[in-house]
This record gives structure tokens, C-alpha cells and sequence, in this order.
């Protein structure tokens, strides 16, 4: 579990530490990967930072 916590503080602090315009590009990029449930999520996650 603390491994898992951890990872949890690192994606935090990475999208936190990226500007607008980073966070955009990977959004667009994830979009152009496809629609199945993981590129959603990750999509998702970009938006809360965004």
C-alpha cells in the first residue's frame, strides 16, 4: 500500500508541475490514442487539472 500512495503523490505532483498548455497537449495526444475506458480515465484526469 505505501508503494501505491506514493505513485498516487508522484501523478499528483507531475500534473501539478505541468503548465496549461502541457496538460492540453497530452490531452489532445490521449484522444488521438482511441475511446476505450483507460484513455477516458486518463482524459478525465487531465481535465481536473486543466
Amino acid at each position: 500500500m505505501p508503494e501505491d500512495k506514493q505513485f498516487m503523490q508522484n501523478v499528483l505532483n507531475f500534473f501539478q508541475h505541468s503548465s496549461k498548455e502541457e496538460l492540453q497537449k497530452m490531452h489532445n495526444e490521449v484522444g488521438l490514442i482511441g475511446s476505450d475506458v483507460s484513455s477516458k480515465w486518463f482524459k478525465g484526469l487531465i481535465e481536473t487539472f486543466l
